[in-house]
């Protein structure tokens, strides 16, 4: 993959309570920056993002919630290339009830630059009861283990295969009339809960948009 190629990693996660099944997806976007040998695979991209953040969102997330994977794909120069997508089902580590299924974390992705077309959100998903205050938003141990999945957005990633090797550097990829990507310096837990978008238990059950 030829430096300054842009890829797009999507982290999934799903909620399996009876009638109340909900799936989020994550994404951050890597140019790579050094590149070693032959070309690195996109299973070797999705297989070093996972690798890096899989164990900061099981701290998150409740056992009736799961780690889904990551999937990976080359977005920039055109043509896009292939998604490469490995399902798991990894069982969150707390064990309260989640909050409702709208509620989640948010993380704000920080650049040199300001205004909004520099900076980015993630939002974080099923929070349980045991990482919200009563009145004031997320709790002081909950935003701890937030801002430790913030801290892994930052900074270069290095996915080896043999031989070969690229190193990829995170940033907001901002497409059209823009398409030059800004590297995302630091990323910032926040001390309110942001909202995503639930279908509730009447409609359509979200499900896995891959795979």
């Amino acid at each position: 993959m030829p430096v300054g190629d842009v890829w797009k990693a999507n982290t999934f996660c799903r909620r399996s309570i009876a009638g109340l099944a909900q799936t989020s997806m994550n994404q951050l976007y890597y140019q790579v920056i050094i590149e070693t040998g032959a070309p690195i695979t996109a299973g070797g991209v999705r297989a070093a993002v996972a690798a890096r953040f899989r164990a900061a969102y099981l701290d998150l997330f409740a056992i009736t919630s799961f780690y889904k994977g990551v999937s990976a794909q080359k977005v920039f120069p055109l043509p896009v290339g292939v998604t490469d997508f490995l399902e798991e089902t990894v069982a969150g580590n707390r064990v309260t009830e989640t909050l409702p299924g709208q509620v989640c974390g948010v993380i704000t992705k920080r650049t040199p630059f300001g205004g909004r077309r520099f900076r980015g959100r993630i939002y974080t998903p099923f929070p349980t009861e045991d990482s919200s205050d009563d009145f004031t938003g997320p709790n002081a141990a909950y935003i701890a283990l937030l801002q430790v999945l913030g801290n892994l957005i930052p900074g270069t990633i290095t996915v080896v295969q043999g031989a070969n090797s690229s190193d990829f550097t995170p940033v907001i990829f901002h497409g059209g009339a823009l398409p030059l990507p800004t590297l995302i310096t630091s990323a910032l837990a926040r001390p309110r809960w942001g909202t995503q978008r639930s279908r509730g238990g009447y409609g359509a059950e979200n499900g896995l948009p891959i795979g």
